[in-house]
């Protein structure tokens, strides 16, 4: 290809390794002088963080091992594979920082733009070569001569400045998305909590806070709640109460799919991006779902266990394994608002007081999880404060469907320009015309 020239990234960088020292070397010699100490969970995402951060003497850091702007550093040794290799940008020129002994810092050459090599050091590609390095081998470690000869095609050094500018212009718009998502997530929170404690009204407002109308609002054994709602234990809405299936398996041309309790989450939401199918033979007819049904995770770590959600449409081809329970309602409980109570940070709580067993594995059973009271408006007012919640969660849902997007066009696109198979100038002058100021 024009102007590219074939190399390694040893000609555009060279590593350094981390600082090693004992803990003798700590305590016997207090000196005023410190450096930050970066380690490799200081590295996500292509950045480095300084979070959880630990100050050494600066005496035991030579003067290469102290990182410099747009320096990279590099996880060189991990328990899992994945993570070796995995870099960020060292994005900070004040305090002096290094890395530690699992990692090395790689410090671009003068004739290399420093957000080239970072780039490169996330490519696909690289992840390749060090997979190659990698295989069969017991202990993941990497020497900085692994990374120095991952083999690649180098452009002019104003071509590279121009491929780094265009990801950095994606990795800008994927954090303003991020950031908007977590704005969203927020405002929906405090939305969630009003409604679940105020509800709406006939009106279709959010009634006042007990403080600006307390004649709205009474007493009950969870506190204060609208004077129209009552507290209902869940055994006294249920009409039906099913574990699901414990058989597995499936013909590869099955496509009856399995929810199980890694595909539950927090906050009534269910991921099925991660589902397995299971033959249609190994299920009983009962076992399949239908809009509204509650599912809920008996079973679990401790921090996990009691996760609930609904299920939203048919589910003729849906059904759920034996660590989730099934829970129906009669006509005055709306699933789908009950499970978003037992999601939410205020029924979350309630549930984790049921949870027995050990530190490692803990249970619920429905003994104790039908005599919870839920404070419960009636089926009108659960479909008005539904819609309210379901319109929140949309804004949320369009704004990660345009962030995975943005992933996907961001990780071709790398591929194409890193290895030149797209040249740089006519894509530089589209996203220039297309950023927003």
């Amino acid at each position: 290809m024009f102007e590219w020239e074939h190399g390694s990234l040893g000609e555009l960088a060279y590593g350094v390794r981390g600082v090693s020292y004992t803990p003798n070397q700590l305590q016997s010699f207090m000196s005023p002088e410190t450096v930050i100490l970066l380690r490799s969970n200081n590295i996500r995402g292509g950045k480095v963080n300084f979070e959880n951060i630990q100050l050494i003497p600066s005496h035991i850091v030579s003067k290469d091992q102290l990182a410099q702007h747009k320096d990279i550093a590099v996880c060189m040794s991990n328990g899992s594979k994945a993570l070796v290799g995995k870099s960020g940008r060292i994005e900070r020129k004040e305090a002096p920082c290094t890395v530690g002994a699992f990692c090395s810092i790689f410090r671009p050459l003068p004739h290399a733009d420093g957000k080239f090599v970072s780039y490169l050091l996330q490519s696909n590609a690289y992840r390749r070569h060090l997979d190659i390095i990698l295989a069969g081998s017991a202990i993941n470690n990497l020497k900085n001569s692994d990374v120095e000869a991952f083999p690649l095609e180098i452009p002019p050094k104003e071509e590279q400045r121009l491929i780094a500018h265009i990801l950095d212009t994606l990795d800008t718009q994927i954090q303003k998305t991020e950031a908007l998502i977590a704005k969203l997530e927020k405002v929906k929170e405090g939305l969630l909590h009003d409604l679940l404690t105020r509800g709406i009204d006939e009106h279709g407002q959010l009634r006042p806070s007990p403080e600006q109308a307390p004649a709205l609002y009474k007493g009950s054994r969870l506190g204060l709640i609208p004077r129209e709602w009552e507290c209902i234990a869940i055994d006294e809405m249920a009409i039906s109460t099913t574990l699901g299936t414990a058989n597995r398996g499936a013909e590869s041309s099955s496509k009856i799919k399995l929810i199980k309790m890694g595909n539950l989450n927090w906050e009534n939401t269910l991921s099925l991006a991660n589902i397995e199918n299971i033959s249609a033979s190994k299920v009983q007819k009962n076992l399949f779902l239908h809009d509204a049904d509650l599912l809920f995770n008996t079973r679990n770590t401790p921090e996990l266990v009691g996760k609930t959600c609904s299920w939203k449409g048919e589910g003729s081809l849906f059904t759920f394994d034996n660590n989730i329970l099934r829970i129906r309602f009669s006509e005055i409980a709306n699933g789908h608002f009950v499970a978003t109570y037992m999601g939410a940070s205020l029924g979350k709580k309630r549930i984790g007081q049921l949870a027995t067993g050990t530190t490692s594995v803990a249970a619920i059973y429905w003994r104790s999880l039908a005599k919870l009271e839920i404070p419960m408006p009636n089926p009108r007012e659960q479909q008005r404060i539904m819609k309210k919640v379901s319109s929140a969660q949309n804004n949320v849902d369009i704004l990660n469907d345009n962030l995975t997007s943005l992933y996907r066009f961001k990780s071709g696109i790398m591929d194409d320009l890193l290895t030149g198979r797209v040249r740089v100038t006519p894509l530089l002058e589209k996203v220039q015309a297309t950023t927003p100021a």
